[in-house]
């Protein structure tokens, strides 16, 4: 996707908009922060893998210097880790305009509904359908 997509459906640069991002190892997560950063958006990036943070920051940094790139460390199965993000988020930025959820896993160890374990089940719950 490119900035010009986002122009084309009616909406403006992000230059004054702060957002919140999670699940930025690969893919949509990371993709979608790195559109907002282009748009200018300062951008919050949250994710239980702290490399996968700090690598898109560095990206973010590298590409766009004038967009503000904060990494944090977060478990959006666990509710007080996210209240801490968007805690740390409006302090940083004032305010929080935008968040994009997109944590989602499929465990190895999941199978169908008789043979997958209650824990493994427990943890895709979390994750996928409580998780922020």
């Amino acid at each position: 996707m490119s900035g010009r997509l986002l122009n084309r459906v009616g909406l403006e640069r992000l230059s004054s908009v702060h957002d919140l991002n999670n699940a930025l190892k690969s893919g949509i997560g990371l993709e979608t922060s790195l559109l907002f950063a282009q748009e200018g958006a300062n951008v919050f990036l949250a994710d239980i893998n702290q490399k996968a943070v700090e690598d898109a920051v560095a990206v973010i940094s590298q590409r766009w210097p004038n967009v503000t790139a904060t990494p944090i460390k977060c478990d959006v199965s666990k509710e007080a880790d996210v209240k801490a993000v968007v805690d740390l988020a409006v302090e940083k930025f004032g305010r929080l305009d935008v968040m994009f959820n997109n944590a989602g896993i499929m465990h190895p160890a999941d199978d169908d509904a008789v043979q997958t374990e209650e824990k493994i089940w427990d943890l895709t719950h979390n994750i996928n359908v409580k998780g922020v």
